[in-house]
């Protein structure tokens, strides 16, 4: 991800910029990027997805850089967080290595 605008409040629509990218020898059909709110930098249950971001087909060894919406839930308790950028979100593109799907950037959710 390379970066989030907007108020980090609840209930506050942000805007999250990522990069997803096909480093196979192979096109990659129409995904979907899934953002999630969390307490660690690790996808788990106990994570809420948030947003999202359509990702065009994308040719062998191509990229898609684009923002998404989010709206911060309501109720979320001010503290730290993490965004997760989830790619191929749900799993929907055959991969060889399906563990390389997330990045996490920290934010502070305020009063």
């Amino acid at each position: 991800m390379r970066g989030v605008t907007g108020a980090l409040r609840a209930g506050a629509t942000i805007s999250i910029q990522d990069l997803t990218s096909d480093p196979s020898a192979a096109a990659v059909p129409q995904s979907a990027t899934g953002y999630y709110l969390s307490t660690d930098n690790r996808l788990d249950a106990a994570d809420v997805r948030f947003g999202s971001r359509a990702v065009p087909a994308l040719a062998a060894g191509g990229s898609s850089l684009a923002s998404g919406q989010a709206v911060i839930p309501a109720g979320t308790v001010p503290g730290a967080y993490f965004i997760l950028a989830v790619a191929d979100d749900p799993k929907v593109i055959a991969e060889s290595n399906e563990g390389n799907n997330t990045n996490a950037l920290p934010i502070t959710v305020v009063p």
